[in-house]
């Protein structure tokens, strides 16, 4: 059975422990200029699906760094200025993960830490969101505004825009998108491969 870890923040430590055991597997300690306040903390986290990477946010320092969990070795930190974190995720298969800003959402190799693609906010949004698509060569990028976007990831090329998103939903099998309007009154469900909508339902009729 492959091991499946958990990360947790617990005042100034991290903790990984092992799903079934129920054991504690390591605990690690936040840099010193963290402090032990809950502001201090993380604001955002990710977890690797193999469990042997952990990408989280630091409050205090206003830094992303990237974690061995086994060893509690940093192994990378993101290069920006400052940044404006929305989001940090993994794709399914680990081999890249998306730091998420107000105004990009950025993909990384996980491996060689090697800058991937530049996504950028979708028109009038208000800040940037992104999910990975189950087939790892996929990427949705959205926020509340006017459109959420699917980009190829090795070409960065624009496959398809979906208007009117206020908060969007992917179907497990990533074949369809259900998207919010702006005013939250109607729904789009979206063919998202043909960028074919296929229904539209009003709230209120």
């Amino acid at each position: 059975m492959p091991l499946k870890k958990i990360i947790l923040f617990i005042i100034c430590t991290f903790n990984f422990g092992h799903f079934s055991a129920g054991s504690l597997l390591a605990t690690h300690q936040t840099p010193e200029s963290s402090a032990c306040l809950s502001d201090k903390l993380a604001l955002h986290l990710a977890l690797s699906p193999d469990g042997k990477q952990a990408l989280a946010e630091l409050a205090t320092i206003r830094e992303v760094w990237l974690w061995d969990t086994a060893s509690g070795k940093k192994l990378w930190t993101y290069p920006g200025n400052s940044p404006q974190i929305t989001n940090l995720a993994f794709s399914p298969d680990g081999k890249y993960f998306v730091i998420s800003e107000l105004d990009k959402a950025t993909v990384w190799d996980s491996a060689t830490f090697e800058q991937i693609g530049v996504f950028p906010r979708p028109q009038q949004a208000r800040y940037t969101d992104s999910i990975f698509l189950p087939d790892n060569k996929y990427i949705l990028v959205s926020g509340a505004g006017e459109s959420a976007q699917l980009w190829e990831i090795a070409s960065q090329k624009l496959i398809h825009t979906f208007p009117g998103s206020a908060t969007t939903y992917l179907s497990p099998d990533a074949n369809y998108l259900l998207v919010q309007s702006q005013n939250e009154l109607s729904w789009d469900l979206w063919n998202i491969w043909e960028g074919v909508k296929l229904q539209h339902s009003a709230l209120y009729a």
